[in-house]
């Protein structure tokens, strides 16, 4: 990417340029760049945070996400949900998004959550596959809370939130409510995650989880109109179910394509060595 970037670009002295992923820093010295690369660079700064993790495919745990880039507006702080960010850019890309009072606020109050009750993990397993094929709450925050525990936590490469209430107010307000889908491609038990996460908890506070495996298309709300086109590509979203209660505790989601691909295909999905769109459900479902 660094190389295709220099290639286009002359006229523009930048002594040192200093990219600092998670283990390893690389300095390149005397590089002749022009605007477009100083473009790139906010990209390529996010791009250092990548590291591959091996789910049921490569799937970049690290990769600068587009899920939550809902940031805690000035007027926000009370209902943050003890947001958190690890990138400055998710941070700052942030800020460009409606108010959760513009999206149409989401309020879950007690009585909301009357109905919780302790499910088998098979019939969390169909909750959760019907649930989110109706109600999509992946972009539309149109959860069912019923499903979630009171400390139930959220977290991706660069956001981390608590509650149900910020994490729906989030999506919310991230995503285009016209154009965006979350499009479920098989939702079941995932045997090696739960032993994984099991192996970092208590004996007395076991989880199972269920893996969702999704298509995410549409647009996000940065910039007029209906915002800013994102590449369809898949997503995993693991759901910690605690066993104690039969309640969600726990979501972390990752993607199988990494961070500066989604950013670049968003501003620039002319590039030719960018990943193609993921195809639809119907003919990633027929191909297995």
């Amino acid at each position: 990417l660094c190389s295709f970037s220099f290639s286009l670009c002359k006229g523009y002295n930048l002594q040192s340029i200093r990219i600092q992923p998670i283990r390893q820093t690389y300095t390149m010295k005397s590089v002749h760049v022009c605007p477009l690369f100083l473009t790139l660079v906010p990209t390529l700064v996010a791009a250092s945070y990548i590291s591959p993790c091996k789910l049921s495919r490569t799937c970049y745990k690290h990769a600068p996400s587009l899920l939550l880039l809902h940031a805690k507006n000035n007027d926000d702080e009370k209902d943050s949900g003890g947001l958190t960010y690890s990138s400055p850019v998710t941070s700052f890309l942030g800020r460009f998004l409606p108010s959760k009072e513009e999206a149409g606020a989401i309020s879950l109050d007690e009585a909301t959550f009357s109905g919780r009750k302790k499910l088998s993990i098979d019939d969390m397993i169909s909750a959760l596959d019907q649930g989110l094929r109706e109600r999509e709450w992946f972009v539309t925050g149109d959860v069912i809370p019923d499903l979630f525990a009171e400390d139930y936590t959220f977290k991706d490469p660069d956001v981390e939130l608590q509650g149900i209430e910020a994490y729906a107010n989030g999506v919310k307000r991230l995503f285009d409510q016209e154009t965006s889908r979350a499009e479920v491609i098989e939702c079941s038990l995932n045997q090696d995650a739960t032993r994984d996460a099991n192996d970092e908890r208590d004996i007395n506070d076991t989880v199972q989880v269920i893996r969702v495996e999704w298509r995410l298309s549409g647009n996000v709300n940065i910039g007029p109109l209906q915002g800013l086109r994102i590449k369809p590509y898949i997503c995993i979203s693991d759901m910690h179910v605690r066993e104690a209660d039969g309640l969600i505790i726990y979501q972390e989601d990752t993607f199988d394509i990494p961070g500066y691909d989604i950013l670049l295909s968003a501003f620039f999905p002319w590039l030719p060595f960018l990943a193609p769109e993921a195809p639809p459900v119907s003919e990633i479902l027929k191909s297995r």
